[in-house]
């Protein structure tokens, strides 16, 4: 007989199995009755239902063993996977899905031995945390937050714990601290345990800190005696040490016995109240210097003066002739120093900037006493002249003595000012000693600084109500530093670039 494949490829091997029994050449070979023909067919018919069954039980396990996995849900899935091989051991999806679902539960077991021991280290962690063991609650609670940073409150108690460890350390140092008697560190270091927590260790710290602070208010009254004992001590000797250095000796005798009074034992301030007593008795009894060597010093001892001879001379920008008499005038303009001593003998007010009626002493590396005297109005200028027996420069003696009888534009002739002339433009940034600019900023009649560093009081007016200032100053520029420009200022103006200089003879 022909193959039941050739003519029915879609048999299936089950009933051509069936037929081409029943087709044997041999009766022995075939089935032996027609019911055992029609089982071998009913049983191929069964088994194929029962493949359809079983190829729909798989697909439904396969949907709901990838579910499953997808949930992380790997015991469910792995019992899936068992069923699934029972029905079919040679599937591929079965066995790798059986794989996954394996491996997920290893590591879902290994997970849960490691919350466990973490649960088990985080408890340790507790238990030294409410013993106050924080050192040792710190490396449980790291442990646990390393192994898992989201485990509980973990990161919270770690912080709690890294905190109260920080404030012990600081309470055993401020400890230290009071017991040294460093009571200054002692109340930093107490605020610092206290912040936030003012009943720490059950208020001892607090009570701790008030006793520290009442050692370092008992000190500090103490240090405030002894630092104005020692403020009025060093007062007085700087005022003795200025006074006697600038001649003031009323000033250095009268601050040598305040000074002794406090302190009788100063052999050094002793020495000099003694000196400036006998040098005041001298003093009492000297001769005033006159006319020596074409010169003139001040009656009061003030600056030295030149003379200017009598003749004409060229004025003002437009170098107009001028004549004047002969006269004197101070070669520089008057001093701290100088103005100090008037301030002495005649208690005018001194300037604003000085301590009390002495003047700085330095500035950096420059005397102060050697500066010219700043913050002195026209009216303090006119009573020195006075009390010097002197008066103040017209502008046009000023500017003669200034700039000589040729017309040149600055002291020194028609070169532009330079730092190496005069003090201008900042250059210095302030005023400087007089005759720092010496020889080679001098007029021709040999007066210094006429050019630059202050300006200087005049007596002529400029107006109703004001003076004449000339001679520019150590903030002006190269302009304002010409012997012709005049300025003009208030009578009352005291100014920190504005000083004088005294004349003497007929006007």
């Amino acid at each position: 007989p022909p193959l039941p494949l050739e003519l029915f490829p879609d048999l299936g091997d089950d009933l051509r199995a069936v037929l081409l029994r029943a087709l044997c050449k041999s009766p022995a070979e075939r089935y032996a009755s027609a019911g055992a023909f029609v089982a071998a067919l009913q049983a191929a018919a069964d088994a194929r239902s029962a493949a359809v069954v079983r190829e729909s039980t798989l697909e439904q396990l396969e949907t709901q063993a990838e579910a499953l996995l997808a949930a992380g849900e790997w015991l469910e899935a792995l019992d899936c996977c068992t069923q699934m091989v029972r029905l079919d051991p040679n599937r591929p999806a079965t066995l790798e899905m059986l794989t996954e679902a394996k491996q997920g539960l290893d590591r879902k077991q290994a997970e849960a031995v490691q919350r466990r021991r973490l649960a088990e280290q985080y408890e340790q962690g507790l238990e030294l945390f409410q013993a106050e063991k924080w050192q040792p609650a710190i490396v449980a609670f790291e442990i646990v937050a390393e192994g898992n940073p989201d485990f509980r409150d973990v990161q919270e108690k770690l912080t709690q714990a890294q905190d109260e460890l920080q404030r012990a350390r600081w309470y055993d140092e401020a400890i230290a601290h009071g017991e040294a008697e460093h009571w200054a560190e002692a109340c930093s270091v107490w605020v610092r345990v206290l912040r936030d927590r003012l009943d720490y260790r059950d208020d001892d710290a607090a009570e701790r800190l008030l006793n520290s602070v009442k050692r370092l208010l008992h000190r500090y009254h103490k240090l405030v005696s002894e630092y104005k004992k020692s403020c009025q001590m060093l007062a007085l000797y700087e005022q003795l040490a200025v006074a006697g250095k600038m001649g003031i000796w009323q000033e250095a005798l009268e601050a040598g016995e305040k000074l002794l009074a406090v302190a009788p034992d100063l052999k050094g301030v002793q020495l000099w109240t003694e000196h400036a007593r006998q040098t005041l008795q001298i003093m009492a009894n000297r001769a005033r210097e006159d006319l020596k060597d074409a010169r003139l010093v001040g009656e009061k001892n003030g600056p030295e003066m030149v003379r200017i001879p009598v003749g004409k001379f060229l004025y003002g920008d437009n170098k107009k002739k001028r004549e004047l008499p002969e006269f004197w005038i101070d070669k520089t303009p008057v001093t701290n120093a100088e103005y100090a001593r008037f301030v002495a003998a005649t208690g005018r007010q001194p300037p604003a900037h000085w301590e009390g009626k002495i003047p700085p002493v330095w500035r950096g590396r420059e005397k102060i006493v050697d500066h010219p005297v700043i913050y002195v109005s026209w009216h303090d200028a006119t009573a020195y002249a006075k009390w010097a027996g002197k008066r103040l420069p017209a502008e046009e003696e000023w500017e003669k003595a200034a700039r000589g009888v040729d017309g040149r534009i600055y002291p020194w002739g028609d070169e532009k000012p330079t730092p190496a002339l005069c003090n201008f433009g900042q250059n210095e940034g302030g005023a400087t000693p007089v005759g720092k600019y010496s020889p080679q900023g001098d007029s021709p009649s040999g007066c210094v600084d006429m050019a630059g560093n202050v300006w200087e009081w005049t007596a002529s007016a400029y107006d109703k109500s004001s003076k004449v200032l000339r001679g520019g100053s150590w903030g002006v520029n190269p302009d304002h530093v010409r012997s012709a420009l005049r300025l003009r200022s208030d009578l009352d103006d005291t100014r920190g670039d504005v000083g004088f200089r005294c004349a003497r003879g007929s006007q």
